[in-house]
């Protein structure tokens, strides 16, 4: 299709792989095709869960993303569907 880049996010294996199992799948496929993967993007909610805990499971998915070879790493501050929380709102987190 004449892709040159992909972006991967919240990779979520089957087949009772790993997380890393796959991204390392997926690094392989991308360089077999000769598509460079642009970034790993992944979600995260500060607002509704504990932070530390959503922290440790960032740092994780930044392993992941060194897995994939990405320089680009994002992860949102907040989602929550269906309710708009502003930027002030949202800055203590």
């Amino acid at each position: 299709m004449g892709f040159e880049y992909i972006e991967f996010t919240d990779i979520v294996p089957s087949d009772g792989k790993t997380v890393q199992e796959c991204a390392k799948e997926l690094r392989d496929e991308a360089e077999k095709c000769g598509i460079r993967i642009s970034a790993y993007v992944v979600g995260a909610d500060f607002s509704k869960k504990d932070a530390q805990e959503e922290i440790e499971r960032l740092k994780e998915c930044i392993d992941v993303a060194e897995i994939l070879g990405v320089k680009f790493f994002r992860h949102d501050i907040s989602f929550s569907y269906g309710e708009f929380r502003s930027f002030d709102e949202m800055l203590p987190y």
